[in-house]
């Protein structure tokens, strides 16, 4: 291309040595400089994708090592599948300090079985910076190959931000956790062959640890209701309440299969509907408490063969409100209990 005082000339061929130039029109001249310059920052950036991920937070994607990292302030807001083309490649996601919340439902996750989103299923590693305080609903879920997240900073995460995740490599719970939402660790390895303690300082929504591989699972002293935290979790053989609790809440240990003796304390005055229904292998159920009013509908039902032992002053009484509580179906015995 030649540019003179008497207009633009673009180079055609050569013909017997001599240059054989055309003049072109500025709007041409305009589109080739465009493309020249696309070109160029396609060739210089071919190996990474970046975008807009929130109103002041971005992201940049490398096809080479298959990181994203996202940075900025604030909030993560905006629609996460401007990235979905290479969504199932992505290997690393590190979200960088300044970062407060990754508030966009599902950013890597999928929020439903026949959400049209794939989740990010190649997601191996999350690195989140201690800045970030909340883990939005569904932000990894389904994200099955996902072992390792750090998040040192966080202190709310939202209903199945993890679910069905891996999460077998260590994972440890933020030191400033405050609240759990339901289901957001259900169907990980998170707990695989290890003790649960349920604190009194957090806020658990219902089945936070559902099939997550706790054996066993020790509440809190200080904790009033026992909520179905460990809801289904099929693994759980061993449940230790503590003396402060006033109810069983309804559906807290159903389906917990593996579950074989409970010990129910001298405060708990309501045992709440399905508390133990399903969980079949439950052979002995000690109710020491003498307060109890309430035993509500199927709270012992689809259990086969358990014996229940009762206060011996309050036999009779308990006999009748276990038996209101139980389907038909259900094999049981209640024996007074020796002191």
């Amino acid at each position: 291309m030649l540019i003179t005082e008497y207009g633009t000339y673009i180079i055609i061929g050569i013909k017997k040595g001599c240059v054989i130039m055309k003049k072109i029109k500025y709007q041409l001249l305009g589109v080739i400089i465009l493309t020249m310059v696309f070109c160029m920052q396609t060739y210089a950036n071919a190996d990474t994708i970046e975008g807009k991920c929130g109103k002041s937070c971005t992201y940049s994607y490398d096809t080479v090592t298959k990181e994203i990292v996202i940075s900025g302030t604030g909030e993560i807001t905006d629609n996460p599948w401007v990235f979905e083309s290479y969504a199932n490649d992505i290997k690393t996601v590190t979200i960088k300090d300044g970062i407060t919340a990754i508030r966009v439902h599902s950013l890597f996750g999928k929020s439903k079985a026949k959400d049209r989103h794939p989740a990010c299923k190649s997601i191996e590693k999350v690195d989140i910076a201690k800045s970030v305080k909340t883990v939005g609903f569904y932000a990894f879920c389904c994200c099955k190959e996902l072992k390792s997240v750090t998040m040192p900073g966080v202190e709310i995460i939202k209903a199945h931000a993890f679910c069905g995740c891996d999460l077998s490599d260590n994972f440890k719970m933020p030191a400033n956790i405050k609240k759990i939402g339901g289901f957001a660790f259900a169907g990980t390895k998170i707990g695989k062959g290890k003790e649960l303690l349920i604190r009194k300082d957090i806020v658990y929504g219902a089945g936070v640890f559902s099939n997550s591989g706790y054996k066993k699972v020790i509440y809190e002293d200080g904790i009033k209701v026992i909520k179905p935290v460990v809801v289904t979790c099929r693994s759980v053989r061993t449940v230790v309440l503590p003396s402060s609790a006033t109810k069983i809440g309804g559906a807290a240990f159903c389906s917990c299969y593996n579950l074989r003796t409970i010990k129910i304390p001298k405060k708990v005055k309501v045992i709440e509907e399905n508390a133990f229904c399903l969980a079949k292998k439950l052979k002995k159920v000690v109710i020491k408490s003498k307060n109890i009013k309430e035993i509500k509908n199927c709270a012992f039902s689809g259990i086969e063969n358990v014996t229940i032992y009762v206060p011996k002053d309050k036999y009779d009484e308990y006999s009748k409100l276990v038996k209101e509580s139980v389907k038909k179906a259900t094999n049981y015995t209640v024996k007074e209990l020796s002191k």
